[in-house]
């Protein structure tokens, strides 16, 4: 079953606060004029706390993908090493792997073939049925977990973060003024 890193869960949580902040400050165009917290007056460049913002979310979104994709690409190496060895052939016989373990499972079947009809091949045939039932409904379960993991750990953060990247970029947009210009360094 998919789980995100805990790097990944906490840049998703900042992705989504700053994300959040994005969007409510591109819907409402409206800025704060006063960081309060640190003493900042900024009523006479507005545009400067907006393209903060968007940069940190961009910073945090590309982090996070980053480290999304790392999570996903190790929970599903195991499985790409396996496709892509599956076919690998012995330097001897010229006999994949699957090939070697269909003739030890034959020559198991030709001693199962003596419990039939007993209890001890009855039992076994439970055993046998029970695991198959197993396997299907863990399967169930680590896929529906999987999509649930996919969609609201990984899709919701970057949809949420793309919707207010857009929205704020729009808005700091109006205010005609490079991002550089509006920071004045040294002065």
């Amino acid at each position: 079953m998919f789980k995100l890193s805990d790097e990944a869960n906490q840049l998703k949580s900042k992705l989504l606060i700053f994300s959040g902040i994005c969007l409510f400050v591109g819907l409402t165009e409206s800025l704060p004029k006063k960081v309060v917290i640190i003493g900042l007056d900024l009523s006479s460049k507005p545009s400067v706390v907006g393209w903060f913002i968007l940069v940190i979310a961009s910073y945090l979104f590309l982090k996070f993908v980053a480290s999304a994709t790392l999570d996903l690409t190790e929970y599903h190496l195991p499985r790409l090493i396996s496709n892509k060895t599956q076919n690998t052939t012995g330097n001897t016989i010229g006999l994949t792997a699957r090939e070697c373990y269909e003739d030890q499972l034959n020559q198991m079947q030709q001693f199962a073939d003596k419990d039939v009809g007993t209890p001890r091949g009855e039992l076994a045939d439970i055993k046998f049925q029970n695991e198959e039932i197993s396997k299907k409904y863990n399967k169930n379960f680590v896929y529906l977990s999987n999509i649930s993991t996919y969609t609201i750990d990984i899709a919701v953060p970057v949809v949420l973060w793309f919707i207010g990247f857009i929205y704020l970029y729009s808005y700091l947009k109006e205010f005609n003024e490079p991002l550089l210009s509006s920071v004045k360094f040294f002065t």
